[in-house]
């Protein structure tokens, strides 16, 4: 028995180099790595790129932004 119903659940296939989540945008996704892995990062002042962390394969992201009902 799935929680979700099947127009609920979608693949979406992104490229490397692809923007997935953007800082501050509302959230109503659960995002689960299949295969590859993600790049967690923070823009600084003057657009520097802050790595913050991977998402690896099998791990998910945007799951605290959906309890919260906050954005990212």
């Amino acid at each position: 028995m799935s929680v979700f119903g099947k127009e609920k659940v979608q693949e979406v296939e992104y490229n490397a180099g692809d923007y997935i989540l953007r800082e501050g945008a509302n959230c109503d996704n659960l995002i689960i790595v299949k295969s590859g892995q993600i790049e967690v990062f923070k823009t600084g002042h003057g657009g520097a790129h802050i790595p913050l962390g991977l998402v690896q394969s099998g791990e998910y992201l945007g799951e605290m932004a959906m309890i919260s009902d906050r954005p990212h």
